[in-house]
């Protein structure tokens, strides 16, 4: 549970005849207790924010099979949203290629809704290698095997959900 306080400086929000003792103000309001009442469910509500544990965080368990060789890198992208859906990587990993299988773990991820995007840098370049015409060049695929007919897959096509409990996928490449 997120709580959202409107929290103001302690010394910020102390008036003067706050700490005058039982001294009386004539100023309207300024002795209603309601005030304070407000102070203290606020601090008490600040506690218990502060006194909470972080998000739980899952573990993503990434099967990337049909490896043709052990030439290059396997990049590994993860996106948390459609928005940042292959422009703004919320988790890179790159691991060396093995002809055949690799099992890549992915940490401490809030549970929610995710994409993976991975290619085969066969030529250790950082980037996929394409043609003249935009069309991959070394092999790549994308969680849930995402594909489109025409151009790249988008968002919902390789959306899946990761638990709490952590989950895993499996991702073929194709050339």
């Amino acid at each position: 549970m997120i709580l959202e306080l409107e929290m103001t400086h302690p010394i910020e929000s102390l008036r003067a005849s706050d700490c005058s003792g039982s001294r009386a103000d004539d100023r309207p309001g300024a002795n209603d207790p309601r005030p304070h009442r407000m102070l203290a469910v606020k601090l008490v509500a600040a506690a218990l924010t502060l006194g909470a544990g972080p998000l739980q965080a899952a573990t993503l368990t990434v099967e990337l099979n049909h490896v043709t060789s052990d030439q290059g890198t396997l990049n590994v992208a993860v996106y948390d949203s459609e928005q940042s859906f292959r422009k703004t990587v919320t988790r890179g990993v790159r691991v060396p290629a093995r002809k055949g299988s690799v099992s890549v773990e992915i940490d401490d991820l809030p549970a929610g809704d995710y994409a993976v995007m991975v290619f085969h840098d066969l030529d250790d370049d950082g980037e996929l290698a394409t043609n003249l015409l935009g069309i991959p060049k070394e092999p790549w695929g994308g969680s849930l095997q995402g594909r489109s007919v025409f151009g790249a897959p988008g968002w919902k096509d390789v959306r899946f959900e990761l638990p709490e409990t952590g989950t895993s996928i499996e991702i073929s490449f194709s050339d």
